[in-house]
């Protein structure tokens, strides 16, 4: 898949939608389509609970809109800025980007997902991934892995790509693109609010890079789950979390400081 190529050539649903008109692959694992959209958590007006109620997070009315993919093509319309000018958190586009892995290797994205890494991973445990309504799984925040599979997961991006016994599982240069200092990406991440999680960050593949000039970064999940890494010093720290609400200032600094303290406690 190239990720200059426009979207649509990998979601072909979208090419009537003009919203959709100039998005391109790499847009959308960098959250800078451009295309209207509010992740709210405690908003239950929100987009984000209209979609949550379409996937099967909550209960949803007989009148809405039930499965991901078709939420994404009826609700995800209207463009809001231009593409790859401004950063928006968006739930559905992490869904929209194993739709489009389907299409473009022409196989499930479960089956792509389990032979292409988890058996690569060296799994001891069953993973589980919830499922909307037809069945397409949630990848946005519905797999459940054990904590010691969860690190063997997440070791890959420790290891330049590579599995604990030393197998590709990604392209090395995937690592290196996503934890790279990136001003067209800090630019898109500091033209929001949210910047001020990590003001000299940015968002780039999926992850949030939250030191490129050190080669910190961290994938981040509502509650308080986590794994940061620090490329630098080949330090990953992972944790799951229960915290109360699903986001707030103070879960980040306390993430931030356990990250900061661990990290200068293991280097002396």
């Amino acid at each position: 898949m190239d990720p200059a190529a426009p979207f649509d050539r990998y979601f072909p649903e979208l090419r009537a939608v003009a919203g959709w008109h100039g998005v391109t692959l790499q847009h959308v694992l960098d959250m800078a389509a451009g295309v209207k959209y509010a992740e709210s958590y405690e908003d239950r007006a929100s987009d984000y609970h209209s979609y949550a109620r379409a996937v099967g997070y909550y209960p949803a009315p007989p009148n809405e809109f039930i499965g991901a993919r078709r939420w994404l093509i009826t609700h995800m319309t209207q463009r809001e800025a231009a593409p790859g000018t401004r950063f928006n958190y968006a739930s559905p586009l992490t869904n929209a980007l194993m739709m489009a892995a389907e299409n473009a290797l022409d196989a499930p994205i479960l089956e792509l997902i389990e032979r292409r890494i988890f058996q690569r991973i060296g799994a001891e445990s069953a993973a589980w991934f919830n499922t909307d309504g037809t069945g397409f799984p949630i990848a946005e925040g519905q797999l459940s892995l054990t904590l010691a599979d969860f690190a063997r997961w997440a070791s890959v991006m420790i290891s330049g790509g590579r599995n604990l016994a030393g197998e590709p599982i990604v392209p090395a240069s995937f690592v290196t693109d996503t934890c790279a200092p990136n001003p067209a990406a800090h630019a898109a991440f500091n033209a929001v609010e949210r910047s001020a999680r990590f003001p000299r960050g940015h968002y780039r593949n999926q992850f949030w890079i939250t030191e490129p000039g050190l080669r910190q970064f961290t994938m981040l999940g509502i509650h308080g789950q986590f794994a940061w890494f620090d490329l630098r010093s080949e330090l990953m720290i992972i944790g799951y979390g229960s915290f109360p609400v699903a986001t707030s200032p103070l879960q980040t600094l306390a993430q931030q400081q356990l990250w900061r303290r661990l990290g200068e406690v293991l280097r002396g």
